[in-house]
């Protein structure tokens, strides 16, 4: 990977909590964090319950040795996890990751 193109990404697993209601409620725990190679893949306007909601998605390009997986969280840009990891790909030289904004 080109060294320069790289931004500092940090990393969040899932932590769930009993909640004071009903079920558990799902919190960011902090893992560390890894370079990335960071490409912008789409951005859609969502019609939702809540009203018109801009979806981004991005692809992160990881060493082969970035102990990340599907649900974790990544602050992209952002001192706050605002992505969610829903895809990985392994291939013997790098991972491919895409993430979606929360």
């Amino acid at each position: 990977m080109i060294q320069n193109r790289l931004e500092r990404i940090d990393i969040y697993g899932r932590e769930e909590k009993e909640s004071g209601y009903i079920g558990k409620t799902v919190k960011p725990k902090l893992l560390g964090y890894v370079y990335a190679n960071i490409q912008p893949l789409s951005e859609k306007l969502t019609e939702e319950r809540s009203g018109k909601t801009l979806r981004k998605s991005v692809k992160l390009i990881l060493r082969p040795d970035a102990g990340v997986k599907c649900g974790d969280f990544v602050a992209v840009y952002s001192k706050n996890p605002n992505f969610e990891i829903t895809e990985i790909k392994r291939f013997h030289d790098h991972i491919s990751a895409t993430a979606v904004n929360r």
